[in-house]
């Protein structure tokens, strides 16, 4: 931070002649001071022989430019404060008034340079239960002086930020739980200080998002439109799903040996797709807005493991064999693959035929809206959905009738290559993160089965010509430097 001469701060330094080496070490603060940009005053530069020094000292403390005063604390200046002696208690009685004056509270700092015994710092009666700066430790000097520089410049470390908005659900007729907040707040700490409580934490936190997420299932007896009320819900299930994304990058960013905690939860959340057994009547589409919260859910979190570079944990949710209840499961297996979370969701269908719009996808129109400028954005979305959706076309695991489908594609202000694959022109970075993600394979392997898609896949756009998978993930330049 530079400043102007004419706001140059200026310091007054008032100490004790306790000892030679007490005094060399305010010559030396106060030097290191002008260094920075502090106009420090110190008697042994100011006053000259003739000169009062009570007079000098009155001046310096009521001086209207005089904008700090600094009191180095030792033993004897706190005696000599106190007992009202010599020119430490002349100030003293000049200081006291000022102190307590609060227009000018912010004017005074005291500089601890000695404790005694017990540990409790040598400052004057009339400064006592102020906060002061602990220069006692030799070895904390450096970061204490960086503190004394901050006052000075009235430039604290932790700024407080601006107020922002009133949250939208705040002003909203039916405002709903955040619930899991407070669990998540408690789970991302005990995440960053590598606690062994965060698997517990992360537990707990899931118990909640589910039970907040079960108690906004939309009622099928509500009057409106079903497909309105599938949006409806799913907009009141984010703010837990922003928080399950939150928790999810602390943990990609800090730690990763909970991780398959969240591959857990994601199970108890796609049961959520699918009717209870005890439920007798029921419609497809009146689990959508679950299926809308699976599909952002698993996709978020494969944007943030993106951004994160996390691609071990990536792949460890790609290859997880995930069992949810409820599903029906006939003569097939009963595990699916992560491409479970991105279903059918009838209800936007309905809702484009109802309103005759001319969109080629109402839930990509959506997703648009609600992830332009969240975390993470709607950019981090459409390559995630490219990777997943390539994933689940080179990687053969599923039964045949799974697909992972990249609804984010259907949206008009994407173009271009993803930069995941735009820094694999690097074949060491392709081979840093591309096997991990899809198995061993090689860049021209790689290159030579999405090639393959690329024409199959631009026609399957009803009709449309869908985007080039070719060019979206720059299969001309991959690998082709070192």
């Amino acid at each position: 931070m530079s400043v102007e001469p004419a706001a140059r701060v200026r310091a007054f330094i008032s100490y004790s002649w306790s000892t030679p080496a007490h005094e060399d070490w305010v010559l030396s603060l106060a030097t290191r001071l002008r260094e920075d940009g502090i106009d420090a005053i110190l008697d042994k530069w100011e006053l000259q022989p003739g000169r009062d020094p009570i007079v000098f000292m009155e001046q310096m403390v009521t001086r209207p430019d005089v904008t700090k005063v600094l009191m180095i604390c030792d033993r004897l200046y706190k005696e000599k404060a106190d007992g009202r002696e010599g020119g430490v208690g002349k100030e003293t009685q000049i200081l006291t008034a000022q102190i307590y004056d609060k227009a000018s509270e912010d004017k005074f700092a005291a500089l601890i340079t000695e404790k005694d015994a017990d540990g409790k710092a040598f400052t004057p009666a009339y400064y006592h239960s102020r906060q002061y700066i602990d220069f006692s430790d030799p070895v904390r000097h450096e970061e204490r002086y960086q503190e004394l520089l901050r006052w000075l410049y009235n430039w604290p470390q932790h700024k407080k930020p601006a107020i922002g908005s009133t949250p939208s659900f705040i002003n909203e007729p039916e405002s709903f739980s955040t619930a899991t907040t407070s669990k998540m707040k408690q789970a991302e700490q005990f995440i960053k200080a590598d606690l062994p409580q965060a698997g517990g934490s992360i537990a707990d936190f899931s118990d909640s998002l589910l039970d907040e997420l079960v108690g906004l299932r939309p009622d099928t007896a509500s009057d409106g439109q079903w497909d309105q009320i599938v949006i409806d819900s799913a907009e009141k299930m984010r703010p837990a799903l922003r928080n399950l994304v939150q928790l999810v990058a602390a943990e990609a960013r800090y730690a990763g040996k909970n991780f398959a905690r969240f591959i857990k939860l994601f199970e108890r959340m796609g049961s959520l797709m699918y009717r209870p057994p005890e439920v007798m009547a029921w419609s497809e589409t009146d689990y959508d807005s679950y299926r809308v919260i699976c599909y952002e859910g698993f996709l978020s979190l494969s944007a943030v493991l993106i951004e994160e570079g996390r691609f071990d944990l990536l792949g460890m949710a790609l290859s997880h064999p995930y069992l949810i209840d409820w599903r029906p499961k006939g003569d097939g297996p009963a595990t699916v693959t992560y491409r479970v979370f991105c279903q059918d969701i009838e209800s936007f269908r309905r809702r484009k035929d109802r309103l005759n719009v001319k969109r080629l996808d109402l839930f990509a129109d959506l997703l648009a809206e609600t992830y332009l400028s969240s975390y993470p954005d709607l950019t981090s979305l459409n390559q995630a959905d490219l990777v997943l959706f390539l994933r689940g076309q080179v990687v053969q695991d599923s039964n045949g009738w799974e697909n992972w489908w990249p609804t984010t594609f259907a949206n008009k202000g994407r173009s271009g290559v993803a930069e995941l694959f735009a820094r694999s022109e690097s074949v060491s970075f392709f081979n840093s993160w591309a096997p991990k993600v899809f198995g061993p394979i090689t860049v021209d392997e790689f290159k030579d089965r999405v090639a393959k898609l690329d024409q199959e896949f631009r026609g399957s756009w009803g009709g449309l010509m869908g985007p080039s998978i070719y060019n979206l993930a720059n299969i001309k330049n991959l690998g082709s430097r070192p």
